[in-house]
């Protein structure tokens, strides 16, 4: 066996190691991230007095390839439908296309020779498929005004949405977007506040 064959085993080893735990790691900042946004929506509703209706036991680890909202909020006059959007990193722009596709940017630094160029790179893209808001709403929900709502959790680095010229615009918290409302978890939160007293 020679010296580079040896050599060259444990490098693959601990490459692919280091791509599993920064898989992993994307994973566990997702859940964790989560975690604190169910206990805050929670509490908030308790504090209102709104009511958390889930549409599935874990509703706070939805996906982003659903077709159906992942939890509502029932307040005195509004039925909100919300669906759950993640951002693997936070350190990647999500642009979203007019065709209803999207694809998190992410960026590589790379230096060489004393000099350092930082250049983005497209990920996988990804599809957004048409959201039934009003998938499994109870009869009395029909009565209230209905708020569809894409909140991201956790959020990029930025949100963007490409224009029917092919230029990228900067979508911000409560834009709306495909049909839906954009949101982060504080805007969000501040908007379901003072919800009824708009």
């Amino acid at each position: 066996m020679k010296i580079e064959e040896v050599l060259i085993l444990p490098s693959i080893v601990l490459l692919i190691i280091a791509l599993a735990l920064y898989y992993r790691a994307s994973y566990t900042r997702i859940f964790i991230k989560r975690l604190t946004m169910r206990k805050k929506i929670k509490k908030l509703c308790k504090k209102k007095g709104y009511k958390l209706h889930p549409a599935r036991t874990l509703w706070w680890l939805g996906r982003n390839s659903g077709t159906r909202p992942d939890f509502y909020i029932a307040t005195k006059e509004y039925i909100v439908s919300v669906k759950l959007f993640a951002s693997k990193t936070r350190h990647g722009i999500l642009i979203f296309e007019q065709n209803g596709s999207f694809y998190l940017r992410k960026y590589i630094g790379i230096r060489m020779l004393g000099n350092s160029f930082i250049t983005p790179y497209k990920s996988m893209p990804g599809k957004l498929h048409k959201i039934f808001f009003n998938y499994g709403f109870k009869d009395e929900w029909y009565t209230k005004t209905p708020i569809k709502i894409m909140l991201l959790n956790p959020t990029p680095m930025e949100v963007r949405v490409t224009g029917e010229n092919g230029k990228e615009n900067v979508v911000s918290s409560s834009q709306q977007l495909f049909g839906a409302y954009i949101y982060s978890l504080t805007g969000f939160l501040s908007r379901l506040e003072a919800i009824d007293e708009i």
